[in-house]
């Protein structure tokens, strides 16, 4: 039985980053891995060609409006909050709140 390597850090960052620019027979060049190896590992990462579009709402206001990392930029916080906003989780956080005015929120489009 073959011994399985682990991925690295670097690998998993290198995956987000470039995922959407190579093919996956590429990526597996790139870091010596085999094709199946980089479809499993961008499946555990969430990873898609597709680039999903977000927008940021601050009440009615339309803050930004672009990929998860754009939008994450624009506003100094981290891609994994722009994600998070637009989970049933912060939705149901959110209808709790008294004052839904100001409140951040996400969608994506």
């Amino acid at each position: 039985m073959r011994h399985r390597k682990h991925w690295t850090n670097d690998e998993d960052k290198f995956l987000q980053d470039n995922y959407s620019d190579y093919s996956n027979q590429e990526l597996a060049r790139k870091l010596g891995r085999s094709y199946l190896a980089i479809r499993m590992r961008t499946q555990v990462l969430g990873l898609s060609k597709e680039k999903v579009q977000y927008a940021v709402y601050k009440g009615d206001v339309l803050l930004v409006m672009g990929t998860v990392k754009e939008c994450a930029e624009a506003l100094n916080v981290t891609e994994k909050y722009i994600r998070w906003l637009t989970s049933p989780a912060a939705k149901k956080r959110i209808k709790r709140r008294k004052k839904q005015k100001n409140v951040t929120t996400a969608v994506r489009v």
